[in-house]
């Protein structure tokens, strides 16, 4: 599988957008993906996680002949962490990743 590939995979761009964001990010589309290579994986994600995190950022919903569809940018905020942790890179998780309070006992 290419990072050409993969980027289509999880982003669901078509191929002149996701060959667009990975050249944009310094990456080759058609290099083969390797998920053991760390530095390749992260960049990889870097790439997928900008787009999406402006994919759809005007569009709130769509009704039309009385059908409605509503664009939810709490589930998108899901989406993004989940595939930050997927990735393993800390700057990503740290970016990312929902903050968890553990410690409410000041809330007492």
């Amino acid at each position: 599988m290419t990072l050409l590939e993969a980027f289509i995979h999880k982003s669901g761009a078509d191929q002149s957008q996701a060959n667009a964001e990975l050249s944009f990010a310094g990456l080759t589309p058609t290099d083969q993906y390797n998920a053991n290579d760390k530095k390749q994986k992260c960049d990889l994600y870097k790439a997928l996680l900008a787009f999406l995190s402006r994919d759809n950022a005007g569009v709130h919903s769509v009704t039309e002949g009385g059908y409605s569809i509503t664009y939810n940018a709490d589930n998108k905020g899901d989406y993004l962490s989940r595939l930050a942790k997927e990735s393993g890179c800390r700057d990503l998780i740290e970016l990312y990743g929902k903050n968890v309070v553990k410690n409410k006992s000041y809330l007492w």
